[in-house]
């Protein structure tokens, strides 16, 4: 059985510093990440079930894309954007609607 631990979901609330990075770079006001980490057990072995570097697994629910970061890489990401938590009740107050016009999905909130 998998283990996997998951963020609240996150909003794009500010972005400080623009970045190249995968995923990240793509990342506008408004859009919605989520983190994940699955559970192992760190070193090395042969049947797999160990990891040498734990990496987080970062998603933005605007598009589905991902990418996976290491704790030490990731900080450097995270510190580009201010985020906002979103809360469970908070998740229903979203609307999410695709603009012909701008030909891209947005998010409301209510």
């Amino acid at each position: 059985m998998d283990i996997i631990l998951e963020s609240n979901i996150l909003m794009v609330k500010n972005i400080k510093k623009k970045t190249k990075a995968k995923l990240f770079k793509d990342l506008e006001v408004g859009d919605l990440i989520k983190l994940s980490i699955p559970v192992k057990a760190p070193g090395v072995s042969l049947s797999n079930d160990c990891t040498y570097a734990s990496y987080i697994t970062v998603k933005n629910l605007k598009n589905d894309n991902t990418t996976n970061k290491s704790f030490n890489e990731i900080v450097k990401f995270l510190r580009c954007f201010e985020f906002e938590k979103i809360t469970s009740w908070q998740v229903y107050s979203i609307v999410i609607y695709y603009n012909w016009g701008d030909k891209k999905w947005n998010f409301l909130r209510l």
